[in-house]
């Protein structure tokens, strides 16, 4: 298979991906819509993280972002993040993820505040094959304003084992190359740069946007004195 031929097929498979999380997503929404309890959902501080023993602080942080630039602890820091581990020739469960997160960060940008809309990041445990510029041009497929980050074996491990992540690289018996197991998972990082809860896809976008407006008011709430 040429380059050609084989963006096209990633092309397709993206879009695929995106027709999947929007057939879902309808239906799910028209699940909550028809249930009594559709509105009463449980944002007690433990449901978040906030104040409980789950939360992690993120210390060990030493990655390059799609523009090259050198991430920290910092970088976490200051605004509310939605990090997830993938690879950009991941055959399913990344573009799946990606396209879901678009529609749930198009649909909390339609009532947060700039500074409480979260940064969407994809951290490449692959970075063997995953180049800076080809990190840029996938996520960006996406949405527009997501963002990408790798780094070295070592930078990726401590990274991963920070936010309470997983990956293995697996040898294909057939050849030379090899698939990568990772965690599916999507990790809400706090304005404090505090790992607080993780999600598991397919998101229905208004249900979470609502539930994540609501964290960020119990965030305000319980944190005012360190902003």
């Amino acid at each position: 298979m040429n380059w050609r031929n084989l963006v096209s097929h990633k092309i397709f498979l993206w879009s695929a991906a995106t027709i999947v999380v929007i057939g879902v997503s309808v239906g799910l929404s028209r699940h909550y819509s028809s249930s009594s309890n559709a509105n009463k959902i449980d944002l007690s501080p433990q449901m978040f993280g906030i104040g409980s023993k789950k939360v992690k602080k993120l210390t060990s942080i030493n990655l390059v972002d799609d523009e090259g630039r050198q991430l920290g602890p910092s970088s976490f820091q200051g605004k509310w993040h939605l990090v997830l581990l993938g690879f950009t020739s991941c055959p399913d469960v990344c573009p799946f993820t990606l396209a879901n997160l678009s529609a749930v960060h198009d649909k909390i940008s339609e009532h947060a505040v700039p500074k409480d809309i979260p940064t969407v990041i994809l951290i490449s445990v692959d970075p063997h094959r995953d180049k800076i510029a080809d990190l840029r041009n996938y996520v960006r497929h996406f949405n527009p304003k997501f963002r990408a980050a790798t780094g070295t074996k070592e930078m990726i491990d401590q990274f991963v084992k920070g936010i309470g992540g997983f990956y293995e690289f697996v040898p294909k018996k057939d050849d030379n190359t090899y698939r990568v197991n990772h965690s599916a998972e999507v990790f809400v990082v706090d304005p404090l740069g505090r790992v607080v809860e993780s999600l598991n896809p397919p998101l229905v976008p208004h249900v979470t946007a609502t539930q994540f407006q609501k964290m960020i008011s119990l965030f305000h709430k319980t944190n005012a004195p360190h902003l």
